[in-house]
């Protein structure tokens, strides 16, 4: 029998790749590229909206610390130490209560609904009313010379200032008073001067020299 030579297949590679797979690693290159840019762009965003949020969280509590110390003013904490540590809900509660006023029943505070007033803090209220000590007496006298009853926490020197101050009609009055002293020197008649007599000045100005002439 004849020998069979078994040769080993013989793979050559080529010293240069080829066209088609040179492209097809360099568009792999490009998405790798624009993959981490995008992943940089995307972290970058995530740390600003960080930042962010820190800063609008401290925002929120210095916000939160004030509305506290208002509420602390507004709200007696008494009514809520009777029965031991106040909650929060006990809190909003009392703010989200609706107040009218015990005499006329008009709405004093209300979320719901719109107000002509503004609560106060009383020891704010009362620091200002200590301020305005003059006006606060002269309200008190004049209630007691409407009612005919002499208040003896109120100034007497200060009743008899405003007893003897002039009101609106003494002065409409005077100045009435005034005018019918005078005399015109046209038409001798009272309660006007010579520059504002209305014959003299309805006349035309001939007859108005003819006029005077005849007068002297």
């Amino acid at each position: 029998m004849g020998q069979v030579c078994m040769e080993k297949p013989f793979i050559s590679f080529p010293d240069e790749p080829d066209s088609s797979l040179q492209e097809v690693l360099d568009q792999v290159h490009m998405l790798v590229f624009e993959v981490l840019k995008t992943v940089g762009e995307l972290a970058a965003a995530i740390t600003q909206k960080s930042k962010e949020l820190d800063r609008l969280k401290k925002e929120y509590e210095v916000k939160l610390r004030v509305l506290d110390a208002y509420i602390n003013k507004v709200v007696p904490l008494e009514m809520f130490l009777l029965k031991g540590e106040e909650s929060d809900k006990e809190v909003t509660d009392v703010i989200d209560q609706e107040l009218r006023c015990s005499n006329c029943l008009n709405i004093i505070y209300s979320l719901q609904e719109g107000c002509d007033y503004i609560l106060v803090p009383r020891a704010v209220a009362q620091q200002k009313a200590a301020q305005v000590d003059d006006l606060s007496a002269a309200i008190l006298a004049l209630s007691a010379s409407d009612n005919n009853v002499t208040d003896s926490h109120t100034d007497p020197a200060l009743l008899d200032n405003i007893a003897k101050a002039p009101t609106a009609s003494s002065r409409q009055s005077k100045k009435q008073h005034g005018k019918q002293k005078r005399t015109c020197s046209y038409c001798n008649r009272s309660g006007h001067t010579r520059a504002r007599c209305f014959e003299r000045l309805s006349k035309e100005p001939g007859q108005a020299l003819g006029q005077q002439s005849s007068h002297k």
